[in-house]
């Protein structure tokens, strides 16, 4: 009896552990995967008017009299994904980071440094002559996690600051050149190249968005987010 009753607890153990996800990024997750479905299954004509309404094209931004401006695009655009795979990639960075940056500092800075970091970076993209193109996606918002994570990480005031698949420190600070490199070379890529790699799509990889909101993740004021 009592050997069941241990093997019934290990299970429930197991199942927690499998849904351990922090309430802060389940909602960011639900949210980027329900507006993803409606612009997988939504008619083409509402999916282009999807776009033309709460997509960022940088181009408009760059030519436009800014009283024009739609401000509101660097946010909204980041909750839009061009396809599944980048959905799944940049949800599963989210997550992978989520926890220990939630156990640090709350789960409310962990929503506003997810959203400042992307949406900051939108905005600086339009004063800078790398991109001119369409950005859509969360991955400035998650490269800025990680750089909020490398500050973490590198501050050994705080216990040492580990992430899954990270286990110190050191793979910590591997991770992040692995991250930097693989962006330096996204920009060193023959236009090309590049294209091959996209396919033409509006999906283009915005590696300045990247290192942008990496840049606003390492400087945000750390200090004085960590919770006591």
């Amino acid at each position: 009896m009592q050997d069941k009753d241990q093997n019934r607890h290990k299970k429930e153990i197991h199942i927690e552990k499998a849904i351990d996800i922090e309430f802060a990024a389940l909602i960011i997750l639900l949210s980027n995967v329900i507006i993803h479905l409606f612009k997988y299954y939504a008619p083409d004509d509402m999916v282009r008017y999807y776009y033309q309404i709460f997509a960022l094209y940088i181009g408009y931004f760059k030519t436009q009299p800014i009283e024009y401006a739609q401000y509101y695009r660097f946010l909204t655009s980041c909750f839009i994904h061009s396809d599944f795979l980048h959905l799944i990639m940049n949800m599963s960075i989210m997550l992978a980071f989520s926890k220990p940056i939630i156990k640090t500092c709350g789960s409310f800075i962990f929503i506003i440094s997810f959203l400042l970091s992307g949406t900051l970076a939108n905005y600086i993209l339009i004063f800078l002559p790398t991109h001119d193109g369409w950005v859509i996606g969360a991955s400035g918002c998650v490269s800025g996690l990680l750089g909020l994570s490398l500050r973490f990480g590198l501050d050994k005031k705080l216990p040492d600051f580990t992430i899954g698949f990270l286990k110190n420190r050191k793979t910590l600070i591997k991770f992040v050149i692995g991250f930097i490199i693989f962006n330096i070379a996204l920009a060193l890529l023959p236009d090309a190249i590049h294209h091959g790699i996209t396919q033409g799509k509006a999906s283009q990889i915005a590696w300045d968005a990247h290192l942008l909101g990496f840049g606003i993740g390492i400087i945000l004021p750390y200090r004085l987010l960590i919770r006591k």
